[in-house]
């Protein structure tokens, strides 16, 4: 084995029904940094299951994995009691007093010149490499970048059929690469054994 090839591309996109589940339809990343601690290093991943919660005593919306998503807005539990997010990443809070619905900030997404050379740290998180290269931001369904899909989260993107045949394509060439060594030494040996 010379090498393991990450591959980057969309997977289904599963309904969940939650206003803070956002999925990437298409490219990009959202960018994520530790929500507290001495780490103060960004990351990015496709993982889009965010939660609010209070962060030094101010609520932000963080992943599954408690790391803070990095975006131009702020949020206030006082004054707007849902939010939402349309697919250009503009989130959008109704306010508690009168219903109506304003805008708070967008998520920009990040993408890379060779996303499949990031270096995985574990969580569905990635940090840039020189073979990566450095990331672009950029509004969700701009500049080749994907929509956001408010209400989804993104499945794994392992086509199982299609994996199974490829392990059975592989086992079907070493059986076949086995049986001709197999044979090779018979011939082999029975050429010895005339010269005999």
């Amino acid at each position: 084995m010379v090498s393991i090839a990450r591959i980057i591309d969309q997977g289904d996109l599963m309904q969940t029904g939650r206003d803070l589940d956002l999925a990437i339809e298409g490219q990009g990343f959202f960018k994520v940094m530790p929500a507290s601690g001495e780490d103060d290093k960004e990351y990015y991943t496709r993982d889009g299951s965010f939660y609010i919660t209070t962060v030094d005593d101010e609520p932000k919306l963080v992943n599954s994995s408690g790391y803070k998503l990095d975006w131009d807005g702020e949020l206030d539990p006082e004054t707007y009691k849902v939010y939402t997010v349309d697919e250009k990443g503009k989130v959008w809070g109704q306010k508690i007093a009168d219903g109506k619905m304003e805008e708070l900030g967008t998520i920009e997404l990040h993408t890379f010149p060779a996303p499949g050379n990031l270096l995985n740290k574990g969580n569905n998180l990635y940090i840039p490499t020189e073979a990566s290269g450095e990331a672009t931001s950029g509004a969700p369904g701009e500049e080749g970048l994907g929509l956001i899909r408010s209400g989804y989260l993104e499945r794994s993107n392992v086509d199982l059929a299609t994996e199974m045949i490829g392990m059975i394509e592989a086992q079907r060439a070493y059986a076949a690469n086995s049986r001709t060594i197999q044979t090779a030494d018979e011939m082999w040996d029975r050429a010895n054994n005339l010269r005999k």
